[in-house]
């Protein structure tokens, strides 16, 4: 269904794409869509994941989607003291990594806190500017 979603929004021609996900490894199909979805002008932002770890160390990104392409905006999770969450992975050299809140953000009485909240956030930010 992923690999699917993907397709669906190089076809579609989106402005933002949102990817709320985030994993230790990358296969080529998803690597060569997200390029083809950037290369296209769609802003794709993607979340660093959740766990407590730097993603940019050694000169080597380990977060994906997040690390496909430097035009991916990056995105940590903030605690509501606007530090950096316990649980958020993070980057220290990744020029387009940003930070948002991302612990108990609460929709419909329903809170949950991760990357994956702070991703739609920024979306949010953008697709509004």
């Amino acid at each position: 269904p992923y690999l699917n979603s993907l397709t669906k929004a190089l076809n579609d021609n989106l402005d933002v794409l949102n990817l709320s996900i985030e994993g230790p490894t990358i296969i080529k199909l998803e690597k060569y869509l997200i390029k083809k979805i950037l290369d296209s002008g769609t802003i794709v932002v993607a979340a660093l994941g959740n766990n407590s770890r730097q993603v940019d160390e050694n000169n080597k990104c380990t977060s994906f989607p997040a690390c496909i392409d430097n035009r991916i905006i990056s995105v940590g999770a903030l605690d509501t003291t606007v530090r950096l969450t316990t649980f958020s992975n993070y980057a220290k050299t990744k020029n387009n990594a940003v930070y948002s809140l991302g612990q108990d953000v609460c929709i419909k009485n329903q809170c949950m806190s991760g990357t994956s909240q702070a991703t739609p956030v920024v979306t949010a930010n953008i697709v509004r500017t």
